[in-house]
Parts: structure tokens; sequence; C-alpha cells
């Protein structure tokens, strides 16, 4: 009889565990470090609940569980600080949960996605490298999918915008003409990125500013989408440096270690750019140095046209006479110059001080244009708390594509975050109690770096990337 109980407890815990499977409910278990869970998640291929070494993971993809939002790195990895419970769907209609399992070693989930469409699909995309407007050539990817895996033979066709020509491809093209290029593509793996890199030049100097990329997909084979078989890109070339404006190397955040940032040579650059609708005669830079820096020390380096150079007290004068520089729409490249001069730290900067500089600059009898802001930061790392700053604090993911998480080890009051962009100009300033999120969208491209501090001192810092 007692066997006859057990049997039939085991077959009820069978059904209930395959029940829970069944409604995508999520089973967890805990990192044996600082209580996080990691969890991979997967297209699971052959639908066995299993990360078999042929599938592959899902990386800067979505998932929903109940309101939270969540999104995986490069390695289709994300965290979270608790245990998930209950039902977790896919953010892309195409997938759907089927099944979550811990792993052998026990520190971390594995997340299945059924890939849930039985026809094949092919898609294309174009992402195109950041170039500035005296580039010469520009870097092109394109992007070829396909849902199911199979040995159909496609076409892809870039054509080519008018005065550019192939450099050189990752693959060879099956046939190069003046308007096009083409490859003949017997295998794509399913579901992964399958990219052939391109480099297009200028046939005749510069690049366009603005350039239109279009590619298509060619096949007879079945594909549930055409309209995805086409895909245009517009790429716009950045300026060369943000016009009229001013930097400081060494920028940003610099430690010191109980030694006051005294006698410290910068290099400060500006540029100019005449932006108007003619030819600028003269041109004029007034520099009002800051009082934490030393105009005694002041020493001229270079610039792009000759100058005369006046040094009042604490204000320098650069004199462009007879500059005859060129409007923007006349000549983009003639349009622009520099000036450069270094200078050191004045004896009356403290530890953790930061120095803010900007400049005016005039052309003929305009008003002045004021430059971009110059800061630079000094920061005593023996202030810092003996906290572990990778135990204190961590960003998930990092980089940052969509929403990232920071969250602190534990609560702390009368925190903030300050965050700086790549050249030391202050992005945003925060309440941390515990966690917050990162959206992407409230920010450019690039390296960011942070600082943790509470109302008496700096507690940890580090720095994230945005990629978008």
């Amino acid at each position: 009889m007692n066997k006859l109980k057990l049997a039939i407890a085991i077959l009820v815990s069978i059904f209930l565990c395959y029940k829970c499977i069944a409604q995508n409910q999520i089973r967890t278990t805990t990192l044996e470090n600082n209580n996080w869970v990691i969890y991979t998640v997967f297209v699971d291929v052959n639908k066995n609940g299993y990360f078999d070494n042929q599938e592959m993971v899902l990386p800067n993809h979505m998932l929903i569980n109940d309101g939270a939002y969540y999104v995986t790195d490069s390695k289709g990895q994300f965290k979270a600080k608790t245990n998930i419970t209950g039902t977790i769907k896919s953010s892309n209609k195409n997938f759907e949960v089927n099944n979550v399992a811990a792993q052998s070693n026990h520190k971390h989930n594995l997340i299945g996605l059924i890939y849930n469409q039985t026809q094949n699909d092919y898609s294309i995309n174009l992402v195109a490298d950041k170039r500035n407007q005296i580039a010469t050539e520009t870097n092109l990817h394109l992007i070829v999918r396909q849902a199911i895996q199979t040995d159909n033979l496609i076409q892809l066709k870039l054509f080519l915008p008018t005065g550019l020509k192939l450099k050189t491809s990752s693959m060879a093209p099956s046939q190069i003409h003046n308007q096009y290029l083409l490859w003949d593509i017997a295998s794509l793996d399913q579901l992964n990125e399958n990219t052939i890199d391109v480099t297009l030049v200028a046939a005749d100097g510069l690049l366009p500013t603005a350039i239109r990329f279009n590619a298509e997909i060619i096949t007879t084979a079945t594909d549930l989408l055409k309209s995805n078989n086409q895909t245009t890109l517009d790429a716009i070339a950045e300026p060369t440096i943000t016009p009229n404006s001013k930097i400081v190397d060494p920028a940003g955040v610099i430690k010191t270690n109980n030694t006051l940032p005294i006698n410290i040579s910068l290099l400060y650059t500006i540029h100019f750019q005449n932006t108007g609708n003619t030819t600028a005669s003269n041109l004029t830079i007034v520099d009002t140095l800051p009082n934490k820096l030393a105009p005694g020390t002041f020493s001229f380096v270079a610039s792009s046209h000759p100058c005369n150079i006046q040094l009042a007290q604490n204000a320098v004068t650069f004199s462009f006479t007879n500059i005859n520089i060129p409007d923007s729409g006349a000549s983009q490249l003639q349009s622009m110059g520099w000036v450069q001069f270094m200078v050191n730290t004045n004896n009356n900067v403290l530890l953790n001080d930061s120095i803010e500089n900007v400049a005016d600059v005039i052309f003929d009898v305009n008003q002045p244009i004021r430059t971009t802001e110059a800061r630079i930061e000094f920061v005593n790392i023996a202030a810092i708390n003996d906290m572990d700053a990778n135990a204190m604090l961590q960003i998930w993911p990092n980089p940052i594509y969509n929403v990232s998480k920071i969250v602190l080890s534990k609560a702390c009051q009368n925190c903030a975050i300050t965050i700086f962009d790549n050249t030391g100009k202050q992005i945003q300033n925060r309440e941390l109690n515990y966690e917050l999120n990162l959206n992407a969208d409230e920010f450019e491209s690039g390296l960011y770096f942070y600082r943790v501090s509470n109302t008496t001192s700096l507690l940890t810092q580090g720095k994230f990337v945005v990629q978008k």
C-alpha cells in the first residue's frame, strides 16, 4: 500500500512539473554570489528544452515578465536581482517560451524560445559606420537572415550610389557593375546574422554629406514576407568637429591620490567654422581664463591660420586679420580652422575640483559665438570608500542597447549618481537609493563615466557604453 502511495505521489509530481513547463512558468536557481540570478536565452531549435551545442543564443532580445523588461547582452544573458516568477514572454511575436531549466552547475537558468513560423522568411538590413564630412570612403554592412535552415540559392544586390565604387568586400561579389554589386549565396545560418562588410570609396574627391543606399534579396524560394526583402538606408555624415567648440587634453576625469592638482599642463584646442552665408574677412577669438588656470604659464602652440596673440591679465585674444575664410556652404573644409595653446592649473585648485572654460568666436563685426564648454574634473581616489566598486554597483546589460539597470549592493541614503560624457561634460545627476533604469534613448552612442556619492564622500565610480 505504501509503495502504491509513493508511485502516485511521483506521478502527481511529474504531472505538476509538466504543467508548469507547459504554462511557461519560470523555475529559478539563485546564484551563489550575491544572490544574483543569471539567465541565458537561446533558440530551442529541436524543442527539447535543452541548450544543445548547435543552438544559438539570442543577443539584444527583450523578454517581458509582469511589466518588467529584461534585455539580453551580447552573450544572450541577463541578470535579475531576485528570482523571476510568473509568465515570461518574448517581445518578438515570432518567438514563444518553450522551457526554463537550470544548468547542471546550478549557477544560472536557461530560457528556450521556439521560433513559431513554419515558412521560411528572408530579411535584409543595412548598417553604415559613422563618418565625417571630409571622408573619402565609407564602411557598409549588409546583414541577411533566414528563418529556417535551407540551402536555397539567393542573390544579394547592393545598388551603388552615384560616384561610389567598391574598394574591399569581406565576401567577393559574383558580379561587379557600375550600378550595383551582386553576391550569390548558397547557404545561410538559421536566424543568425549573416554579414557582408563592404568598403566603398568616392571615385573623385570627398563623399557626399548624405548618401542613400539600397539593397535587396532576389530569390525564387518560399519567402513568407516579400516586404523585408528590400531595404533603404540614408547615411548622413557627422560634422568633422562641432562648429565653434573647445576641447581640453587631458579631458574628463583625472584621478589624484591626496595630491593637489596644481601646476598640471593642459592643452586647449579651439575649433572655429564660418557657418554664415558669406566670406569672413577677419576673425577674433577671446578666451577669458578661469581663476583656476595660471595666465603666467600660457604658451601658444599652433594654429591653422596665421594669428596675433595678446594676453591681458587673464584674457587671451587671438586675432586672424585678413583670414578671408569662406562660409561652409561654399567650402565645408576651408570654412574651418583651429588654434591651440597650453596653460597650467593654478595653485588654488583643490582636491575633487573641476575647471570649466569657454571662448567667444567673432567673425568680422558679428555677435560673438560662445564655444562649447571644455571641462576637466579631478577626483581624489584616496577619498573613495574601501568598498569594492564592482561589488557595490552593477550595470546590466553593459553596453546599453535599450534599457539597463543600475543596482547597488545595498540601499544608500542621500546618494546620487552623476553621469559625464567622454569630454567630462555632466549629462545627468539623479538620486540613487538602490536601483534605477538607464534608457539608451537618453544618450548618444558612446562612452560615459559615472560617480556615485553621498553628502560627504565619493563612494564609487566607473564607466558604461551606449550602443544604439
